[in-house]
């Protein structure tokens, strides 16, 4: 009985030193950064640096990452060393900036042989590094990753662009691209030519608040949305 007893009393310390350190860290992490929306356990780290608007998601972990305005992710994703742009859409289980391991010249992948990595227990075989096992992922604007996707370090997605779901992108993706796949290749384009050369130079991302409220009622057909702010008195407004 006595057994029993001590058990509960375990199992109600952890539970509370558990709900101490989640309040601690969604104190410090308001603190920190004020504009964005931490639902439940989400975490970023000091480094950091979030736009307005930004809402991150259950068990969702940023590390090193620079957010645009409105960019939201959804629960249990994985993103470290990231510039993601505004308006991005990051499904569930998406991981991005896992690192990479050398596959030619070195001898070994194994990182003990050219990076100090923390996970490596025995120690190191070299004396300095000699190879850079993270490299920045660069996101751009309105974009949509789809659930349990994977992004290679080092590659960049351009604006506008769809990665499906379960797709493991390996290298750089075009603007409005809809790509898929194990590697992802391309699907389609979204827009045609002469559409997306507008969209990219129109950069409607980067209007205020003010604008969008008054012209989001465009947004649902790019044939009226080009047509409209292609004509002089409208373009920049």
């Amino acid at each position: 009985m006595k057994n029993s007893s001590k058990e509960i009393l375990k199992i109600f310390a952890a539970g509370f030193i558990d709900r101490y350190r989640l309040y601690r860290q969604k104190k410090h992490l308001a603190s920190q950064f004020p504009s964005v929306r931490f639902i439940g356990d989400a975490f970023a780290d000091d480094s950091c640096c979030f736009e307005e608007n930004v809402t991150v998601g259950v068990e969702t972990r940023l590390t090193s990452c620079k957010v645009g305005r409105y960019t939201y992710f959804s629960n249990h994703t994985f993103l470290n060393n990231c510039n993601v742009g505004a308006f991005c859409s990051i499904g569930p289980n998406v991981h991005a900036g896992l690192g990479i391991h050398p596959t030619r010249q070195f001898v070994t992948t194994h990182p003990s042989f050219y990076s100090p990595n923390p996970l490596v227990h025995s120690g190191n075989f070299h004396k300095m590094d000699q190879y850079s096992d993270h490299q920045p992922i660069n996101l751009g604007n309105d974009i949509w990753i789809g659930h349990s996707s994977i992004l290679l370090d080092g590659i960049s997605v351009g604006s506008g662009a769809i990665i499906g779901a379960g797709a493991v992108v390996t290298k750089d993706v075009e603007p409005y691209a809809v790509v898929g796949g194990i590697p992802a290749r391309l699907i389609r384009k979204r827009f045609d030519d002469h559409q997306i050369d507008f969209l990219l130079s129109f950069r409607w991302w980067e209007k205020d608040d003010a604008w969008l409220h008054r012209y989001g009622h465009l947004f649902n057909d790019i044939e009226l949305f080009v047509n409209f702010f292609s004509q002089p008195s409208r373009s920049t407004r």
